[in-house]
């Protein structure tokens, strides 16, 4: 994508700095109104969602192609929303997303007194520069719930030298965040599975296990102890602008972990008895 280089900065003569400008007279002084892309977007959204009702609000905005309005009672810059599309060579080279129409803004003063002439906000641009991209940092910072992580035998004890099944869940996660004034429908999916058994030994599996009689991730710990078993999971993800229809990779990944309870390894020795366990249920082994 070729990006478009757009007149940096706001041109208002006669207002203080540090002021807002937002539904001032600036346009009054004739002065030709551009700033960036992004500006130019997050003041308009700024201003519709302080004040949704548009019968009230001071500064309306329209994308439209624009024809240049000449007459002192339009002022210096001021333009008309018309149909003249500029020729190819002069608009920007855009990937499948298209080409943005400019921002067009006007004032007034009150809400019961006459709209002024519009004025260029952010001129043509490329459709998928509006978009901010979705970073790694980002998809890290999002609330990722671990998956959960089983153990069996699920009693708090497990034999030495006998097989410990571990296993969680590949769920697909999906969140909504906000970027820039963006709402962001974003996917995250487990793609890597890192077991640590506490005791030295780690695994690292593409799948998440299965409960008994699966067998996919086991462990048999060779001592007796106090354990606990740590989960990290490696999430993938992408992302869309909410409601559109086309998803795109994060390019990054992102990790959670969660650990069990801890419990005992025990050895455990075979007795001769001479009844079940149900009639005596204090004996060895029971």
């Amino acid at each position: 994508m070729i990006s478009v280089v757009l007149a940096a900065g706001l041109v208002l003569a006669g207002v203080p700095s540090g002021e807002d400008t937002w539904g001032s007279d600036a346009e009054a002084t004739g002065e030709i109104i551009r700033t960036n892309l992004w500006e130019a977007e997050r003041e308009r959204r700024t201003r519709e969602k302080d004040q949704p009702d548009p019968e009230k609000r001071l500064a309306e905005y329209l994308r439209s192609a624009y024809c240049a309005r000449a007459g002192e009672e339009s002022g210096s810059g001021a333009v008309l929303p018309c149909g003249d599309v500029p020729a190819d060579d002069d608009l920007p080279e855009c990937d499948d997303a298209g080409v943005l129409e400019p921002l067009l803004r006007r004032t007034r003063a009150t809400p019961a007194t006459p709209w002024g002439p519009w004025y260029v906000l952010s001129d043509w641009a490329c459709a998928g520069d509006l978009v901010p991209a979705f970073t790694a940092a980002d998809f890290r910072e999002l609330p990722l719930a671990p998956p959960a992580l089983h153990v069996q035998p699920a009693r708090g004890q497990v034999l030495v030298h006998m097989p410990t099944i571990v296993y969680s869940d590949d769920a697909v996660q999906t969140l909504e965040t906000e970027l820039l004034g963006y709402r962001f429908e974003v996917q995250a999916t487990p793609s890597s599975y890192r077991w640590d058994f506490g005791d030295g030994e780690t695994v690292t599996t593409r799948t998440p296990g299965r409960p008994y009689p699966a067998k996919d991730v086991a462990h048999a710990y060779r001592s007796t102890g106090t354990q606990r078993v740590t989960l990290t999971v490696t999430w993938t993800g992408r992302y869309r602008v909410a409601g559109a229809a086309g998803w795109q990779d994060v390019d990054g990944t992102a990790t959670t972990t969660a650990s069990t309870p801890d419990f005992t390894v025990v050895e455990r020795r075979s007795r001769l008895v001479t009844g079940t366990c149900d009639d005596e249920p204090d004996a060895a082994g029971c």
